[in-house]
């Protein structure tokens, strides 16, 4: 039987550079690239464009994302292959937290995800984050939110002490991003 693969996670909110970074830190590392919430939902998401359903329910959407994203990863990972995944359980946590006021992060241990052996939690200024996502059309009415997206910031702050992320400067360009991630890997 093979070695059990590594298995690292680039949190962060939208405009920091995560996919960016995730897909090159993949490729230096020789790994497979993964992303949330895997491409079964992100078919139907849509649905939740609509006042139909409830915010909960969206919640629990995006968490059994997370538990079928979990699953191939930890299949991925017990082979022996490397994965840099696209964010985890932890955006959907960090977002409910966000949304209501409390404290979702003990939700983490209910579910028996895979484990990451790290996680790295990109941050930019909301200027920088701004300027990088200004030209998309696909972020929600809340993602424009600045007030909701400090709050989003501050949750994702407590969530690096509480799931002990590495925080990472994402303000510079996306090679020095990695190379720093690969100075911690």
């Amino acid at each position: 039987m093979s070695d059990k693969g590594r298995f690292y996670v680039i949190e962060g909110l939208d405009g920091v550079g995560k996919t960016t970074v995730a897909k090159n830190l993949a490729d230096a590392l020789g790994s497979e690239y993964a992303s949330m919430p895997g491409k079964a939902v992100e078919e139907i998401d849509h649905l939740f464009d609509s006042d139909i359903y409830s915010d909960q329910s969206e919640f629990l959407f995006y968490l059994g994302g997370a538990s079928t994203v979990s699953d191939k990863v930890g299949n991925m990972v017990e082979s022996g292959q490397d994965v840099v995944l696209d964010r985890y359980f932890y955006s959907p946590l960090v977002y409910r937290n966000a949304f209501t006021g409390k404290d979702n992060f003990r939700l983490a241990d209910v579910f028996d995800f895979e484990e990451p052996d790290e996680i790295f939690y990109l941050e930019a200024s909301e200027k920088v984050r701004k300027d990088r996502i200004d030209d998309r059309s696909e972020l929600d009415e809340s993602e424009r939110n600045e007030d909701f997206m400090e709050t989003v910031r501050e949750e994702y702050r407590s969530a690096v002490e509480e799931f002990d992320m590495v925080s990472i400067d994402a303000e510079k360009s996306p090679e020095s991003v990695v190379e720093e991630v690969l100075k911690k890997v």
